[in-house]
C-alpha cells in the first residue's frame, strides 16, 4: 500500500467502533486520508490529530476523542477486533503506519512492552 492510499473494503466490513464514536470504515475513508502513517482532514489537508504526553496521537471526531491508530486499522481493515487490541509492533506508540499495526490479544500485547527498567535505589 502506499501513502496516502486506503486499502479496498473488505467484503466483510462491518466493524464499527463504537465505545469511541461512531465510525464506520465508510466514515474514516469519508473524514480522513491516510499518509506516512497519519491522518489527514479530508476538508482541509491539515493533520487530523494530537500527540499526547503519553505518546498516542488522538483526534477529536463526533465530540469525542479516539486513538489514531484505531482509525487507521479500522480504515484499513474494515473491522477493528472485538475484545482484542491494537498493537504497535515497534513500541513506538506515534508510529502508526499500516504495516507496524496489528490486531493481537492482551496478553500478546503485553508480551510486546518494552522489558521493565527496574529502579535503583
Amino acid at each position: 500500500m502506499r501513502d496516502g492510499e486506503w486499502g479496498d473494503n473488505p467484503e466483510d466490513a462491518s466493524g464499527v467502533l463504537q465505545y469511541d464514536a461512531e465510525l464506520s470504515f465508510n466514515d474514516v475513508h469519508e473524514l480522513f486520508h491516510y499518509c506516512d502513517g497519519h491522518l489527514y482532514w479530508n476538508l482541509t489537508g491539515l493533520p487530523a490529530g494530537r500527540r499526547m504526553e503519553s505518546g498516542y496521537i488522538r483526534v477529536r471526531v463526533k465530540k469525542r476523542y479516539v486513538m489514531e491508530h484505531r482509525l487507521i486499522f479500522l480504515g484499513q481493515h474494515g473491522f477493528l477486533p472485538g475484545d482484542g487490541e491494537i498493537d504497535h509492533i515497534d513500541r513506538d506508540r506515534g508510529n502508526n503506519r499500516v504495516e507496524n499495526l496489528r490486531a493481537c490479544t492482551r496478553s500478546e500485547n503485553l508480551r510486546n512492552r518494552a522489558p521493565y527498567k527496574h529502579r535503583k535505589l
